[in-house]
C-alpha cells in the first residue's frame, strides 16, 4: 500500500542526516532482501520499477535544468560520503579506512594473548568528548575496529570468537526455520541479515544503547512463545492472511 512506501522513504532524511557509509550498506541489504525475497514473482513490481527507472534517465538527459539540479545534489558532502563507500576521500586525505584498519588490527592479533586484551578493547582509545587529551582508556591500537567480529576476537581471544559465533550460528537458526505465517517469517530473516551485516562494519553494537536492544530482541524474537504470542498481538486470528499486507 501507498502508506507502506511512505514508512520506508521516511527513513532516506534520517539516512541523510547521518552520512553514515554503515547505514548506506544496511539499506542496500534491507534493499536487496525486499528486491529478491518479497517482490521477486511481482510482476507490476518489476513493470513499475523499469517505468520509473527509464522516466527518471529520460528527464535527466532532456532536462538541463534538472541535470544541474542533479549535478548540485551530487556534490552535497553528505551525499558524497554516503555514496563513498570505497572511502576514497579517507584515502586522499591520508585518513585511515576500514581496510587499513583491517590490517592493523590483525597486526594487533598477531600479538595478542589468547584470552585477548579485555572488554572493549575493540573500540581503540577512547577520550573523553569535550577533552580530547583527557584518556578514558588506553586501546591496543588509537582507532577501533569497525569489524564487531573480528574485534570480539581482540576482546576475549579466540577461544570466546568461537562462543561467540557458535552462539550466533544458534540464533540464525532459530530465526531462520521459524514457524509461523509469511510476514514473521520475513521479520525474523531480514532482523537477521541486518543486524550479522551491521556486525561486519561496526564495533559499537556490543556497548552502545542502541545495539544492545538489537541483539535483546535478535536472541528473544525467535524464542516459540515470544513469536506465538507477537504473531497473535501483531497480526491477529490465524484467517488474517499476511496477503493483507
Amino acid at each position: 500500500p501507498w502508506i507502506a512506501w511512505i514508512g520506508r522513504l521516511s527513513c532516506l532524511p534520517l539516512l541523510y542526516l547521518s552520512a553514515s557509509r554503515k547505514a548506506t550498506i544496511l539499506y542496500l541489504v534491507i534493499l536487496l532482501l525486499y528486491v529478491i525475497i518479497v517482490q521477486r514473482r511481482n510482476f507490476k513490481f518489476w513493470v513499475t520499477a523499469v517505468v520509473v527507472v527509464v522516466s527518471s534517465t529520460m528527464i535527466l538527459l532532456l532536462s538541463d535544468g534538472f541535470r544541474a539540479k542533479s549535478r548540485l545534489t551530487m556534490e552535497d558532502p553528505a551525499i558524497v560520503r554516503l555514496l563513498d563507500l570505497q572511502e576514497k576521500d579517507s584515502t586522499e586525505h591520508g585518513e585511515e579506512t576500514r581496510v587499513d584498519l583491517l590490517h592493523n588490527w590483525l597486526a594487533v592479533l598477531h600479538d595478542e594473548p589468547w584470552y585477548g586484551y579485555g572488554l572493549q578493547a575493540m573500540s581503540g582509545t577512547l577520550s573523553m568528548e569535550n577533552h580530547p587529551d583527557i584518556i578514558l582508556l588506553k586501546g591496543p591500537y588509537p582507532t577501533g575496529t569497525h569489524n564487531t567480529y573480528l574485534g570480539v576476537w581482540v576482546d576475549i581471544g579466540p577461544v570466546g570468537f568461537i562462543a561467540f559465533i557458535l552462539m550466533m550460528l544458534y540464533y540464525a537458526k532459530k530465526c531462520l526455520f521459524t514457524e509461523g505465517d509469511a510476514i514473521m517469517r520475513w521479520v525474523m530473516v531480514s532482523f537477521l541479515a541486518v543486524n550479522l551485516t551491521f556486525l561486519f562494519v561496526s564495533h559499537n553494537h556490543l556497548f552502545s544503547f542502541e545495539g544492545k536492544v538489537a541483539f535483546a530482541l535478535f536472541f528473544l524474537l525467535p524464542s516459540c512463545a515470544g513469536l506465538i504470542g507477537l504473531r497473535r498481538s501483531l497480526i491477529g486470528p490465524p484467517e488474517f492472511r499476511a496477503s493483507r499486507f
